[in-house]
């Protein structure tokens, strides 16, 4: 007979598939192919396009999940942009005690498209809040090379913000600074270190 479940009480430890279970629940499975005799399979909540049950709820507190996360899903077998996958937390604001997360931060779409703050993103990557800032990256590199700041790649050009200094903003192309806007506001174009509210180290061209 094929073991189904075993009960390691020295170590507090329960397997399903395994007689040596390497945490408090491991489920294991050899073999199988794509799609059949997965190891581990979980069903709940509704099978329509809309915002259903909780699939996994869990969270701080073991015995009534008092401060609980949250993961959903909304199924639709006719439009992958139904087959979402939706995140939510508690939030201490908003949330009682005691109840499942409302806050609901992440959103990953049938068509691979994800959003934060948005349950239905429109791009591969969605960002959206009420307030502001709605987006940052703080790096932890020195702020002295490309590259250290936000980059921004579209069809194969890079442009990158690059921060090397307290308040001041270096924008360049290709890994090459172009304008600076130092925190004294000394705006230069073509250089890192304008000495006047405006420095163009570069040839100017007007036409008519």
């Amino acid at each position: 007979t094929a073991n189904v479940m075993y009960i390691d009480a020295t170590n507090d430890r329960v397997g399903i598939g395994t007689t040596s279970p390497g945490a408090k629940l491991d489920v294991y499975q050899t073999g199988g192919t794509s799609g059949t005799n997965t190891a581990l399979l979980l069903e709940a909540g509704n099978n329509s396009s809309y915002f259903g049950n909780n699939q996994i709820v869990f969270g701080y507190d073991r015995g009534g999940i008092s401060y609980a996360h949250a993961i959903k899903t909304r199924h639709n077998s006719t439009a992958a942009a139904g087959n979402d996958i939706d995140f939510y937390l508690w939030n201490y604001g908003t949330d009682a005690v005691g109840t499942v997360g409302t806050k609901q931060v992440m959103t990953l779409e049938g068509t691979g498209n994800v959003g934060i703050g948005t349950t239905g993103p429109n791009r591969q990557l969605s960002l959206y809040t009420a307030s502001s800032p709605t987006f940052q990256i703080i790096n932890s590199g020195t702020g002295t090379a490309a590259g250290d700041g936000m980059i921004i790649q579209m069809s194969g050009t890079v442009g990158y913000i690059l921060n090397q200094e307290a308040d001041a903003l270096h924008i360049g192309t290709s890994n090459i600074e172009r304008i600076s806007i130092l925190s004294g506001g000394n705006v230069g174009i073509g250089t890192a270190a304008p000495a006047s509210h405006l420095q163009i180290d570069s040839n100017i061209s007007a036409a008519a």
